[in-house]
């Protein structure tokens, strides 16, 4: 099963940080952060296309896990997608249709979180 983060880089340009206290509790905003997929901002059919390829790989066997882990292995296999996929990335970007999809996503008509 692959499931994406509805309030990830799938879904969305940027990100709300806040500040945590030495307890681990979050306390306030502080400002907000653009998301990326390797070098492509979030929701952008560029990030989301690599996303898909990413989780696709795992589902397949051909990444190794990185389970959200902070140690840089998620992007070390989303650079490996990118070594061998860029170019279809770049050709679905430009594919007519795609912004339909985003307008439908976007208007609630297809379910961003699994």
């Amino acid at each position: 099963m692959i499931v994406l983060n509805a309030n990830g880089p799938f879904f969305r340009r940027s990100t709300q940080v806040m500040y945590v206290d030495k307890q681990g509790n979050f306390v306030r905003p502080a400002d907000r952060r653009n998301l990326l997929v390797a070098r492509y901002p979030g929701d952008s059919t560029e990030a989301q296309v690599a996303t898909l390829l990413h989780e696709l790989g795992h589902a397949i066997g051909l990444l190794p896990e990185d389970n959200d882990s902070w140690d840089g292995r998620s992007s070390r296999n989303t650079q490996e997608v990118l070594g061998h996929c860029k170019s279809e990335i770049r050709v679905a970007a430009k594919a007519p249709g795609h912004e339909r999809s985003q307008r439908k996503i976007a208007n609630g008509e297809i379910s961003q979180a699994y």
